[in-house]
């Protein structure tokens, strides 16, 4: 799930690393004073396997089965990582400059193409665009699940629903309590507003079947371990039980701590926030070096693990081929880390 604009660079807040002094107020870079002896346990590291490089701001990545792809936010390309090699065999334009989203619905990649306001379907087999849909946003969403693509524009009040087989575009009117942020699980579509409403829609007809208030949304959520799990604005999580529509636990913000010599925490999600199921469990990432590992089987409990690359934006994660994948927008690469 991942919100864009028509710009080089994606809005959102990189919270990485924090300071160790002054007012408090969290850093952008990795860099940081030494740690002193009361800032927290050292994180354990994430151990780098691989870096793809030559991938301009990779926003999404997918497993197709035999490959990885990613995909190009600055030049709306799909490349095909070979994880036996570790590297791009193909790179596909699906139209572009930019482009977002990217989710495996039907066996196709799917694409929002901003400036061509269209959803794009590319064949990984064939290696090209099947199908290419207008739909008149140069922005927005665009997330998959239950045979069907979800484009939503920023704070637009329809969703753009296209069937994955038949490639039938239905427009679907959603009331705009229930905000612009769509995720897909458990046979529903979700929609949450920046002011903490969640709504439980049909998702063929947009139809609201369920509604929950104040969780203090960040404007962002996604579905894992067959709960959503939605971002609390000061970096903890807010675990939503799909069935009572209520909240099932708060994960509170993990403590900061440290990594070689310095100090970092977890940091505060943005537009762009990575949130990946690992089956009674989650990985959340929200920027930089940092990425927490959630265990929801009881009480919420996180693993703070540090060693990636620092940036400012957390969108592409995937667990794959035995391996952790993650974007680095900054660096142009995908890295390939151990599973710890």
């Amino acid at each position: 799930m991942v919100r864009a604009s028509f710009v080089t660079t994606l809005a959102g807040i990189a919270v990485v690393a924090a300071a160790c002094g002054g007012s408090g107020t969290p850093a952008t870079g990795s860099a940081t004073a030494p740690a002193s002896a009361d800032t927290g346990a050292e994180f354990p590291a994430l151990r780098v396997t691989a870096k793809v490089t030559g991938i301009n701001y990779p926003i999404a990545l997918v497993d197709t089965g035999d490959s990885v792809w990613a995909l190009s936010h600055t030049s709306a390309t799909w490349s095909r990582i070979d994880p036996a090699t570790n590297t791009v065999t193909d790179t596909v334009g699906v139209g572009g400059p930019y482009a977002g989203g990217g989710t495996l619905v039907d066996g196709k990649l799917w694409t929002l193409d901003f400036t061509g306001m269209s959803v794009t379907a590319l064949d990984p087999a064939s290696r090209k665009v099947v199908a290419t849909i207008p739909v008149g946003l140069d922005g927005g969403w665009l997330v998959g699940g239950e045979g069907a693509v979800y484009a939503v524009g920023n704070d637009a009040h329809d969703v753009q629903r296209i069937d994955g087989t038949t490639r039938k575009l239905t427009t679907l009117a959603i009331d705009p309590a229930c905000g612009s942020t769509p995720a897909v699980g458990g046979g529903f579509l979700w929609m949450v507003s920046w002011d903490g409403q969640l709504c439980k829609l049909d998702p063929k007809s947009g139809q609201v079947l369920a509604q929950l208030d104040g969780l203090g949304a960040a404007g962002s959520m996604d579905w894992a371990a067959d709960r959503l799990l939605v971002p609390t604005q000061d970096g903890g999580v807010n675990v939503v039980d799909p069935v009572a529509m209520a909240i099932e636990a708060t994960a509170p913000a993990p403590p900061m701590g440290t990594f070689q010599g310095l100090r970092y925490t977890l940091g505060t999600p943005g537009d762009n926030v990575g949130i990946l199921g690992d089956g009674q469990s989650a990985w959340v990432r929200f920027s930089g070096p940092t990425v927490g590992h959630l265990d929801l089987a009881a009480d919420p409990a996180w693993t703070v693990y540090a060693g990636l690359p620092t940036g400012h934006d957390a969108a592409g994660m995937l667990s794959a081929y035995g391996s952790m994948w993650f974007s680095d927008v900054d660096g142009s690469s995908v890295v390939r880390t151990a599973i710890p």
